[in-house]
């Protein structure tokens, strides 16, 4: 196997996702470490200002350190909980920072990504031993090092949101979800409960009573800490939760109804006194996140509501005052973030942890469904914030194309935040795929272009979170660089397709997949399910340029008409061709303009296609500038698929014992359009995963990465169109990554 050595790097996007923690180190000066709900752990390195992912040696075939739950960092050694619902829950410990590993198994299931994972601190180490508040399974603790555990379950309560523990390990304070002991169906148990005999017998710690109201109302601790005098609690009640009612006490699985921060005297014996509620005055209904009592101060968030505020203290809570009020004294140095391209409002929201340096009372950070923030003078009357995120990238990347030519480098297409045409691909790129308001759209599926002429682009995107815009069809005409047109959805043509375009016409609704014809001239668009499919009897298209719509009609190979799932593509070079790929390996033709496709054998798996977002796990890209010419990844092997306006002919590339998962094509030579490409992949080639190139069809590969440079998992791969050698990798939690020869 050869191999070339490559260096990577990732095109900037800064923050994008939820940060779910903070750690420092109390032993050590500046070391500071944060979790983030799908992108792994990260270290700051105070001296470049910079984060550094810790997780980029994670590779496709197991995920779960790209899903930390908990982490804390005792004596200079990093200990981290993490998985993906799977059985492979594991305890992480690091004696080097973060530069390496040993793992242990955890009797639990853990899924960083799940709700509640905004709550802590679940983890804790004191004097060797371990012990981990887990979401379903008790408190777990381990005196071995993680070699083995014993759960304990106060009052028989398993769904845990942080435990706290003495150094000498008899009192341990913790909270829990309140599902053991319901009064009733529609309200939570007791949440706090403490032991002062090492976990032997559990009693209940005060807390304010529980109340009916909203589904599964009632109190549920999320954050704890302590000054030695006093601990500190910050408590939330569910509101109106849109999914996963039992763990709905965080702001990440719904909406919080309220909230309170409570303080409990550690009395002369070390027992803790009846709760005081030491809530803020405040003129909303708010929950309370993150709580921080450090150098005297207590430093307490909001949580889920509108404008987010920090409060700080210097009397143990008896007195608050505002330090962080919605955007007013916050610096946003991401265009993304920027109020001006958000509603006027801010991107500052689940603020569920804040931090005060131990080694330093004048920096705080705080948390954020975004990435995080800072502040350097907290103890002045009005500190100032501003986003902290160089090297955090963790956003959720699912299409990246190359244009061969024009202003823009690259057009990625993302999760949540929609996409980004960069022009360079070292800087953050403007605030782009926005309206003519400037206002974004979010999640986006695709985009096509014509290799004619790729000033225009044509997306499938959701409308944002408060409506401003409208999911659909977009239309860019410089590239994506702004979007000036949103095509009326076409209603009246079939009562499935009207309540399909009623949903994607609300916020966050999936659009589905389109493809441009290679004049520009005409569109097919299969409209998304509820599923994320692509059902047949919803694809719709145009041939003048989106301002009329039919139904597109699929027949199989006996004239019948198809059901099934579909994906469509452009062919590259005649303007009338279009394909569709369907649920069961079919491949499909049109040489009217995507009126009419009719079944043409193939020889591809009999895989489905027609799956979108998360769903898709097959990948096709088109040989740009050659007709009827696509490299498809299916059931783990590479094809290449040629037709040539009468039949299908299909090879497989890879060998049968290679798994091949995603596939780009980039420039190989001095031309790009029409001639032969660079082929990259990601996959098990001789057993062994990597990225790989190859400059002869398949017939031979070139390892181009090395056991440290996995990225976890990988949504989409694409060379670039003018720069041999560089290419590109869509991550599902590492953000947008190029890859250069060394």
């Amino acid at each position: 196997m050869n191999y070339i050595e490559y260096n990577y790097f990732n095109i900037p996007i800064g923050g994008g996702g939820y940060v779910t923690g903070i750690e420092f180190d109390r032993s050590r000066k500046d070391i500071l470490y944060i979790r983030t709900d799908i992108g792994g752990l990260y270290r700051f390195d105070k001296t470049a200002e910079q984060w550094t992912s810790l997780i980029d040696f994670v590779n496709e075939n197991d995920l779960a350190e790209t899903y930390p739950a908990a982490v804390c960092s005792e004596n200079g050694v990093l200990y981290s909980v993490c998985g993906s619902d799977n059985n492979n829950a594991k305890l992480c410990i690091s004696r080097d920072f973060g530069g390496s590993f040993e793992y242990k198994s955890i009797p639990a299931r853990v899924h960083g990504n799940f709700s509640g994972r905004g709550t802590g601190s679940r983890l804790t180490v004191k004097n060797g031993v371990i012990y981990f508040a887990s979401s379903y399974d008790g408190i777990l603790k381990s005196e071995d090092c993680g070699e083995s555990w014993t759960a304990f379950t106060p009052y028989g309560e398993k769904c845990m949101t942080f435990v706290h523990v003495s150094d000498d390990g008899k009192r341990v304070v913790t909270a829990c979800a309140g599902m053991e002991n319901m009064p009733n169906p529609d309200m939570r148990g007791h949440s706090l409960y403490v032991s002062y005999d090492g976990m032997e017998t559990f009693e209940k710690l005060s807390q304010p009573e529980n109340v009916p109201g909203k589904p599964l109302s009632g109190m549920v601790g999320h954050r704890i800490s302590t000054d030695g005098s006093y601990f500190y609690i910050t408590m939330n009640c569910s509101g109106d939760a849109k999914w996963n009612l039992p763990l709905s006490y965080s702001c990440d699985a719904g909406c919080i109804g309220k909230g309170a921060v409570l303080r409990c005297k550690i009395l002369d014996d070390g027992r803790l006194g009846e709760y005081e509620d030491i809530t803020p005055e405040s003129e909303n209904t708010c929950g309370y996140g993150g709580i921080c009592a450090e150098h005297g101060i207590v430093a307490v968030s909001t949580m889920y509501r509108y404008g987010e505020r920090i409060y700080l203290s210097d009397d143990c809570g008896k007195s608050w005052r505002t330090v962080l009020d919605g955007i007013d004294s916050v610096s946003f140095n991401i265009p993304y973030m920027k109020p001006e391209n958000n509603h006027n409002s801010s991107v500052i929201h689940w603020i569920s942890d804040i931090k005060i340096n131990p080694h330093n009372k004048n920096e705080a950070w705080f948390n954020t469904g975004t990435g995080v923030f800072r502040t350097e003078n907290l103890c002045d009357k009005k500190p100032h914030f501003c986003d902290c995120c160089n090297g955090i990238e963790e956003t959720v990347h699912l299409n990246v194309y190359s244009p061969h030519k024009g202003d823009v480098k690259l057009i990625d297409i993302l999760g949540d935040l929609g996409g980004f045409a960069f022009t360079d691909i070292h800087s953050h790129a403007p605030n782009t795929f926005a309206d003519e308001n400037n206002l974004r759209y979010i999640t986006c599926i695709n985009a096509d272009f014509p290799d004619s002429n790729p000033e225009t682009v044509v997306v499938t995107a959701r409308g944002n979170w408060v409506g401003s815009t409208k999911g659909g069809l977009i239309i860019s005409h410089n590239q994506g660089k702004s979007f000036d047109t949103r095509p009326d959805l076409p209603y009246g043509l079939s009562e499935k397709l009207d309540s399909l375009f009623e949903r994607i016409e609300r916020p966050n609704v999936n659009a589905g997949w389109a493809a441009v014809s290679a004049d520009g001239e005409s569109v097919v668009w299969s409209v998304a399910d509820r599923r994320n499919i692509l059902p047949s009897d919803c694809v719709v298209y145009s041939n003048d340029k989106c301002n009329s719509y039919n139904i597109s009609k699929f027949t199989d190979l006996h004239g019948n008409i198809y059901r099934g799932h579909i994906k469509p593509f452009s062919d590259r070079v005649i303007a009338d061709r279009f394909y569709a790929f369907g649920s069961s390996g079919e491949f499909f033709v049109s040489d009217d303009g995507g009126a009419v496709f009719r079944q043409c054998e193939c020889g591809l798996p009999a895989v489905d296609f027609g799956k979108i977002d998360g769903h898709n796990k097959t990948d096709i890209k088109p040989d740009k500038g050659k007709s009827g010419v696509f490299y498809i990844t299916a059931a783990g092997g590479l094809y290449k698929l040629v037709y040539d306006g009468r039949e299908c002919r299909t090879v497989r590339l890879s060998g049968e014992s290679d798994r091949i998962l995603r596939i780009g094509l980039g420039i190989r030579g001095r031309e790009y359009l029409g001639a032969d490409k660079m082929l990259y992949v990601n996959g098990w080639i001789d057993g062994v995963y990597g990225f790989y190139r190859s400059e002869n069809d398949g017939a031979e590969w070139t390892r181009i990465n090395d056991n440290k440079q996995m990225f976890g998992e990988i949504n989409a791969i694409e060379g670039d169109s003018r720069e041999e050698g560089r290419f590109y990798l869509a991550t599902g939690s590492r953000g947008l990554i190029c890859g250069e020869v060394k």
